[in-house]
Parts: C-alpha cells; structure tokens; sequence
C-alpha cells in the first residue's frame, strides 16, 4: 500500500510482494543488501554495481554523498564514479548541475 502523502511504501500484503520480484530476484537484492552493510573499501562498493545491475539495468554509475544546507544548497561531501566517462564527470561538476539536477 502507497501513501500518496508521501510517496513512500507503508505495507506490503506477502501475495503482493511475489508480483513485485522473482524469488531469483529476491534472492540477489538480499545478497546485496548483505555485501552492502558488510563494504568497507570504495573497491567493495564499485564491486557492488554488476550485482545490482542484475535488478535494475543501467550503463553508467556515479554515486555522492552529500547533504542539505539551507544556505548553500546541496553540498557534496564524497563522491565515488564507478563508470561515469570522466568529461561528463568534468562537465557536471564545472557547470554545478549538482544544485539543479532533479536526481
């Protein structure tokens, strides 16, 4: 169940769920989520996307840490670019798309 209030998943009935994932699937998320609170090195993290991406299909990862600030926006604090090409890395920090992009 959806609160629309939020957007965010409140419930899930168990018949749901067997339409939302494969048991397959279901196993991999779990092993990621696993490998994930187990990561220690930015090796151990970049490691983590072919995993995902099993799940989900994308070709290219960029992952930021970062935060709000109410007076200058949003501030990143540590980045890691698992397969970004480096001139769009070049390109999105020099322009500062990271205060104007929606993602």
């Amino acid at each position: 169940m959806h609160d629309s209030r939020e957007a965010i998943v409140t419930t899930y009935k168990p018949s749901e769920l067997r339409s939302c994932i494969s048991g397959n699937d279901a196993i991999t998320l779990l092993e990621f989520v696993h490998k994930c609170h187990s990561c220690n090195s930015n090796k151990d993290f970049i490691a983590l996307y072919p995993m995902i991406q099993e799940l989900l299909v994308f070709d290219y990862a960029n992952a930021i840490l970062g935060y709000f600030d109410n007076k200058t926006g949003i501030v990143s604090d540590y980045g890691i670019n698992v397969s970004m090409p480096k001139g769009w890395i070049r390109e999105y920090m020099s322009k500062e798309y990271l205060q104007k992009d929606a993602i």
